[in-house]
C-alpha cells in the first residue's frame, strides 16, 4: 500500500467523521480539523520535493480563514465550519482552493433552499402547532431552519483534494 492511499484515506475518513458529526449533533469536533492539519504535514514529510509549496498552501488557508471567519462574526457560519473549511483549505492548496470554494458554495446553497422550502411547506415557522409525524423524521436542525454547512464543505472536499494526494 502505497503513502498516498494511506494519506487519502484517512482525510477522506476524517472529513466523513466531520459531516456526519455536522449532520446529527451540529458540531464539528476540534480535534477532527486539527487531525486534518496534522495528517497535512505528515504527508508532505513523507512527500519529495514538496516543501516549497507548504507555504502557498498556508498562504491560501490563511486566506480562507480570514473570509470564513468574517462569515462566522456575521453569524452565517459556525466556529466548527471555519475551521474546517481552513483544514480541508489547506490540503486544497493554490491548484484546488477555487474549485473547493465553488462546490461548497453549491452545495450548502442547494441545502439551504431545501431547508427552507422544507420549514415552509412543513409549517415548522414557530406558529405553535404541534407537530405532525411527518415531522418528526427529520432532524431538528431543519426543523429549525438550520444548514449543517459541515455537510457542503465535506463534498466540496471530498470532490476536490484527493486529486491533490495523487
Amino acid at each position: 500500500m502505497t503513502p498516498s492511499i494511506v494519506f487519502a484515506a484517512a482525510f477522506i475518513f476524517l472529513v466523513t467523521l466531520a459531516v456526519l458529526s455536522d449532520l446529527s449533533r451540529l458540531k464539528i469536533p476540534n480535534w477532527i480539523s486539527a487531525a486534518l492539519v496534522a495528517l497535512f504535514f505528515a504527508f508532505y514529510a513523507t512527500s519529495v520535493n514538496k516543501w516549497p509549496d507548504v507555504g502557498l498552501h498556508a498562504l491560501v488557508a490563511g486566506a480562507v480563514f480570514a473570509g470564513s471567519f468574517a462569515m462566522f462574526t456575521a453569524g452565517w457560519m459556525g466556529a466548527g465550519d471555519v475551521k474546517l473549511l481552513t483544514a480541508v483549505a489547506l490540503w486544497a492548496g493554490p491548484e484546488k482552493a477555487l474549485a473547493l470554494l465553488f462546490i461548497t458554495s453549491i452545495t450548502g446553497a442547494a441545502m439551504a433552499v431545501i431547508i427552507l422550502a422544507g420549514t415552509f411547506y412543513l409549517d415548522w415557522d414557530g406558529s405553535g402547532r404541534a407537530p405532525t409525524m411527518v415531522s418528526r423524521i427529520f432532524p431538528r436542525w431543519i426543523r429549525r431552519g438550520l444548514t449543517p454547512y459541515g455537510f457542503a464543505i465535506g463534498v466540496g472536499a471530498l470532490l476536490t483534494v484527493p486529486s491533490v494526494i495523487f
